[in-house]
């Protein structure tokens, strides 16, 4: 470790607020305290065996061994970007909401951990949303997403191991909703697959048209998107400024049909770089123009192959005239 003194990041709490990015560093010792109240609640809750297979067994809730003993936990998260795609087909057309990355965490710690010799150490499977509301970063919303004070739930929020000191008198914060959620209902009421009850803290994995889609098990009759379903997000009042600024993304007919066209993807496309999947769609016909589109929209490479039956199945059923 060097000899610098404590990095210092912004505020006398050790929270750092700016435009993009806020963080809470705490000891290492909170992942027993989120691990004692997740298997607690489990338990408590009498959840389905799928219920705990998705909910725990996806979870890092023990240390794994590193190259650095780590005694903190960086909680991080940034302001996401939104963007509308609109699709044309036959003199008809079908949007999309996009989730964007226009900031880079990864960035922003190494400039101010990395660089000054404190280790890092990304650690995605962490129990990241209840770590985040113990920080005081977030508070839940009736939909189990987490919302930050004036950016709604369009956040992007990680979790480091590190070696890097804990915030000064940090304080583990309780699970609880906002406030707002007694009152309102707005999702539970809009959510196609009824997944948001008023009985369950957790909402039904089970009935919830977003997990349905990225484990590949939502039902043809169900409205499909590119992205996972977002009714709740969309419909929220906490997000309705970030909805009237989405910018548009617009595709042509005919860099819609070279969507449509996509094949062949590989299996594992995550060790795929930006690089090697542009040059894999361009190698299967789409414009350089096409593909600058689809990486502004930030879709990840292991969705490509789902786009030709998603917007198939769009414009089948939510196409409108233009």
């Amino acid at each position: 470790m060097n000899d610098q003194p404590a990095v210092q990041y912004g505020s006398t709490t050790g929270q750092r607020e700016d435009e993009d990015f806020r963080l809470k560093i705490m000891p290492v010792s909170c992942l027993s305290l989120a691990k004692d109240e997740i298997l607690g609640f489990c338990e408590k809750c009498n959840l389905s065996a799928f219920e705990k297979k998705t909910y725990i067994d996806g979870s890092m809730l023990d240390l794994p061994e590193l190259s650095f003993q780590p005694i903190s936990i960086i909680v991080i998260i940034a302001k996401m970007g939104l963007k509308t795609a609109v699709f044309h087909r036959d003199g008809k057309q079908v949007t999309n909401l996009f989730r964007v990355r226009e900031i880079s965490i990864e960035d922003y710690l190494n400039d101010r951990f990395t660089k000054r010799g404190y280790h890092l150490e990304n650690a995605r499977t962490l129990p990241q949303k209840r770590l985040a509301v113990g920080a005081g970063l977030v508070k839940y919303g009736k939909n189990n997403l987490t919302y930050a004070d004036g950016w709604g739930s369009f956040i992007q929020l990680e979790t480091y191991l590190s070696d890097a000191p804990c915030t000064e008198g940090f304080v583990w914060g309780e699970v609880k909703n906002m406030e707002q959620c007694e009152s309102c209902g707005a999702c539970a009421r809009l959510c196609p697959g009824g997944a948001i009850t008023e009985d369950r803290f957790l909402l039904d994995i089970n009935r919830c048209h977003g997990w349905l889609d990225v484990i590949g098990k939502l039902p043809e009759t169900a409205a499909h998107t590119i992205g996972p379903c977002m009714v709740c997000q969309t419909n929220c009042p906490k997000n309705s400024r970030w909805r009237m600024e989405a910018a548009t993304v617009v595709f042509s007919e005919q860099e819609t049909a070279q969507l449509m066209s996509i094949h062949g993807m590989p299996k594992n496309t995550f060790p795929l770089s930006s690089e090697e999947t542009g040059k894999l769609l361009s190698d299967m016909g789409l414009s350089k123009e096409c593909i600058d589109k689809l990486f502004m929209l930030n879709i990840y490479p292991w969705t490509l192959k789902d786009i030709p039956h998603k917007l198939r199945h769009m414009f089948t059923y939510s196409a409108v005239s233009m």
